[in-house]
């Protein structure tokens, strides 16, 4: 079918007495022929090489057949019609050129994986600094020059990136894992408590437990002393170890109002812009609009294809709803659900995985139009904690 394209062809309608005799004149001629079709008795339809049409003429009349020629077409008849088209064809040239000069540049780049507490901008802001911005000739990049200067100045990553799709620069940052910290052996330190609440067991592992079953502790208190009685009747420094588990309880409030603003809207209207590298052109003039009573949805189109090109060129469509707001009732029903859910998931958040919810009970409360959900909570966890107390 390609090389059919290539070479070009022509539907042709041949009419006559006997066209099936223009068939066999052909094949004797050796002029190709392709999909021929019989349309009637008297008339048959079939495709021809375009350079074959004047043998094909000749051996129609032959045969006493008339041959009507349709629209040519394929590759032949596609560099005739641009011969006579030199400004299309300038143009065409001229695209194909600026799109592979546009390729080697950036003109889009943003930070597609960042695990790290940096933020993207951040990133974004120090690569702006060493050259890695929009406009710049990609290239030239060095991944090792690029993490060589940019990790001094991003202490919180340890490893960074740039790959470029087309014009489009990929940013992938990985967060800097911190050392873990090493204790001295020979440390001493005191087992506290957590948070207040009723001991239910102790077990000292090192050190010299100061309270038992059935004790009240506060937060902050000595569970388990760092000390331990020596061979001569003195006492040794020691880092103390244990597990303390306690009664504790807990409780927790949320809320949330109970109306909320609708929003009815009065008035749309589109407003377009248009995104040249850096520079934005709007084609509005009431740029200060005030956007108090207004909902704005902003759709940027840059003109790319993904993964292939990407131009600096971007259509910026606003739609703007002006409205007026009003107050409307909530479901209060609904707002106690969610206000117990978050307080449920705080609640499990702070007992953690070793801990047990003994019991529960909510209580609800209005004023001042804000609906109050407390949680009350009995858990059984464990409460100690080490001091850090070290000495090396």
């Amino acid at each position: 079918m390609l090389e059919r394209w290539l070479r070009g062809e022509t539907p042709v309608r041949i009419t006559g007495a006997l066209p099936a005799a223009f068939l066999n004149r052909c094949v004797s001629a050796g002029i190709p022929f392709f999909q021929a079709e019989p349309e009637d008795a008297c008339t048959l339809r079939l495709r021809l090489r375009t350079r074959d049409l004047a043998r094909a003429r000749s051996v129609a009349a032959r045969c006493g057949c008339t041959l009507e020629a349709g629209r040519p077409g394929g590759a032949p008849e596609v560099v005739r019609r641009l011969r006579s088209r030199v400004a299309l064809c300038v143009g065409l040239l001229a695209a194909v050129l600026a799109l592979v000069w546009s390729s080697l540049y950036i003109w889009d780049i943003r930070v597609t994986v960042n695990d790290s507490d940096v933020p993207d901008q951040e990133i974004l802001r120090v690569l702006d600094g060493i050259g890695v911005k929009v406009g710049s000739f990609w290239p030239a990049f060095s991944s090792d020059r690029i993490r060589s200067q940019a990790l001094p100045e991003l202490p919180g990553l340890c490893w960074l990136t740039v790959n470029v799709h087309g014009s489009r620069a990929e940013v992938i940052a990985r967060a800097a894992v911190p050392a873990p910290e090493i204790q001295s052996r020979e440390g001493t330190g005191d087992v506290t408590a957590a948070r207040a609440g009723i001991v239910t067991e102790i077990r000292a592992l090192e050190g010299e437990a100061l309270v038992r079953p059935g004790d009240t502790v506060t937060e902050g208190q000595v569970l388990i002393s760092g000390t331990r009685p020596g061979l001569e009747g003195q006492t040794d420094p020691v880092q103390a170890k244990g597990e303390v588990t306690a009664r504790t309880w807990y409780e927790l409030t949320a809320c949330t109002p109970l109306t909320a603003e609708k929003c009815t809207v009065e008035k749309e209207k589109l407003r377009f812009a248009l995104i040249l590298g850096r520079r934005r052109i709007n084609f509005y003039t009431d740029s200060g609009i005030s956007l108090a009573d207004c909902d704005k949805i902003t759709q940027i189109r840059p003109l790319a294809w993904e993964g292939v090109f990407s131009l600096p060129l971007a259509l910026v469509t606003e739609r703007i709803r002006i409205g007026s707001a009003s107050e409307s009732q909530r479901d209060a029903e609904a707002l106690r659900r969610m206000l117990e859910e978050q307080l449920q998931l705080q609640l499990e958040d702070a007992v953690g995985d070793n801990g047990q919810i003994v019991s529960q009970t909510f209580s609800e409360s209005r004023g001042d139009g804000m609906l109050y959900l407390t949680l009350r909570a009995e858990c059984l966890e464990r409460i100690d904690r080490g001091s850090g107390n070290t000495e090396n």
